[in-house]
């Protein structure tokens, strides 16, 4: 995520917002509840994008949807990109 961040601020003309959402504690279901309500402060239109989180679903109540029906795989990640309007 730092790499990500740091190249983003040196390559493009662009700030993106990173949440980090930890659900190897055990309780999934609160990790997911903590990245909702902190989508609730974000201006709309905008771009999330999802890495190794399973419950992408969960994210129609915050009006985000996919195109992609699938989740896409990159060496040991799972990711899945969503727009909310």
């Amino acid at each position: 995520m730092m790499s990500l961040a740091w190249q983003f601020q040196q390559n493009f003309d662009l700030k993106p917002k990173f949440f980090l959402v930890d659900s190897e504690q055990g309780d999934e279901t609160q990790a997911i509840q903590n990245l909702l309500d902190a989508l609730l402060t974000v201006p709309r239109p905008f771009q999330l994008w999802m890495v190794n989180i399973p419950q992408g679903e969960k994210l129609k109540s915050q009006n985000c949807s996919t195109q992609d029906r699938k989740s896409r795989r990159a060496t040991g990640y799972v990711y899945q990109m969503y727009t909310c309007r």
